[in-house]
């Protein structure tokens, strides 16, 4: 006798679905040429013992060996598989959803097998087309199938299968050029969280001359750049702020006696003034905590600053921390002293504003930030009637305008002019 083609484990009812173990043993019988007067005896025999002792108790007085294979098959399935509520299962249909980690193939085979028993007939592409695209984890998927108006059941996986292997491929994509950019950084950037410090210190001694690292230029001992040299730092007239010393910043500093903000030193603000283009200030009279104070106009100073000489005269407020570092065009830094809320009033309007104090003596300058708030009424500074007031305003208001304002500013300005112009 030739042996069997396959195998058939014995029936688990506790792991096994009786359908598809009745399914696959139906084509055991095919692939084996079972006969019909032989599949019951087969069945019997591949079965199992215990669901033989569930069968002999169905068929209690009769002997399963006396039945047929399709009497056997469907005691079993009323006793494994019974008929399921309709509404229940059409329930856990409805419940279905694309798992974070879960395929489009994988979430598709799980409609199907929750759609098998809720008997939609005729309805079930309909209901699985729309299940597809209610439950799919892809809002950007959902979108796109959503736009078309013709989209079947077919269609629609299809569309998914592409969209979810675009993605793949294009991760994979990014994740290779991330390798091809960084090199063997990103390795040791990797392998650098399963080590410890002690090993990293050991690493960093062994480089030798033809380590790329190796290589690098020493960074500066005043700031930690490694652009420049010590000598040429812009930092090199810098208080250090947490040792106090001149010459380095604290994220730098080899003496720290406190940890440093490192937003303090991270928040760089360039001063670029613009009457340093030779052209008169143009000021404005502004009321600091109820006291006058003339400011002038400074387009090019991201923040309002206030000398330190100025504000020990006028002002007896204490100063907060300053979270910034202030520089000139020149690249030379300006010490600040920290800054204060003010109650700014100016044309009717009152705010609560910042100022910094600098160390020193100079103009007192209202810049961007607070350009932004109060709204200045350009045409009390400077009244342009004609053509000529703006071929011969100052560059210097011509860039406060221009930025405050907007480019169409002064045509405006001039169209409103009683004098005519071409």
């Amino acid at each position: 006798m030739a042996p069997y083609i396959g195998t058939m484990a014995e029936f688990d009812p506790e792991k096994d679905e009786f359908e598809v173990y009745i399914a696959r043993m139906k084509l055991f019988f095919t692939a084996n040429t079972v006969s019909e007067a032989k599949k019951a005896s087969v069945f019997l025999t591949l079965v199992g013992g215990r669901t033989y002792s569930v069968l002999r108790d169905l068929l209690h007085p009769e002997d399963p060996g006396e039945q047929s294979f399709d009497v056997l098959a469907a005691r079993l399935l009323e006793q494994y598989a019974p008929k399921r509520n309709k509404i229940a299962e059409r329930f856990k249909f409805h419940r279905c959803k694309q798992l974070p980690d879960q395929t489009v193939s994988a979430y598709v085979a799980q409609l199907k097998k929750c759609a098998s028993t809720c008997d939609y007939g005729t309805f079930l592409e309909e209901s699985l087309r729309d299940k597809l695209i209610e439950g799919l984890k892809e809002a950007t998927l959902q979108r796109e199938l959503l736009k078309k108006s013709d989209v079947t059941f077919k269609t629609a996986v299809e569309f998914a299968l592409a969209f979810e292997l675009t993605v793949k491929t294009s991760d994979e994509m990014q994740g290779l050029n991330v390798v091809k950019s960084t090199g063997s950084d990103a390795i040791n950037a990797v392998s650098s969280s399963k080590i410890t410090k002690a090993n990293n210190r050991n690493v960093t001694r062994k480089r030798g001359p033809s380590d790329p690292e190796s290589k690098q230029p020493k960074p500066c001992f005043r700031c930690n750049g490694r652009n420049h040299n010590a000598a040429t730092c812009r930092f090199k007239n810098y208080k250090c702020n947490s040792c106090g010393k001149t010459g380095h910043l604290g994220k730098a500093c080899r003496n720290k006696v406190q940890a440093v903000d490192a937003k303090e030193e991270s928040s760089h603000m360039e001063l670029y003034h613009i009457n340093s283009v030779g052209c008169s200030p143009y000021v404005v009279n502004v009321q600091l905590n109820g006291k006058q104070v003339e400011m002038q106009v400074d387009t090019g100073a991201g923040v309002s600053i206030i000398s330190s000489k100025k504000y020990n005269k006028l002002f007896k407020e204490p100063l907060k921390p300053a979270q910034c570092l202030l520089s000139t065009y020149s690249n030379s830094v300006l010490e600040v002293l920290g800054k204060v809320a003010m109650d700014v009033v100016h044309a009717g309007k009152r705010l609560k504003l910042n100022i910094f104090v600098v160390r020193g003596d100079g103009p007192t300058l209202l810049g961007r930030d607070w350009l932004k708030q109060l709204k200045l009424d350009w045409t009390a500074v400077y009244r342009i009637n004609s053509l000529d007031d703006i071929l011969t305003m100052p560059l210097c208001l011509m860039v406060a305008l221009r930025w405050t304002l907007g480019p169409l500013v002064i045509l405006q300005a001039v169209a409103s002019s009683t004098e005519p112009w071409h």
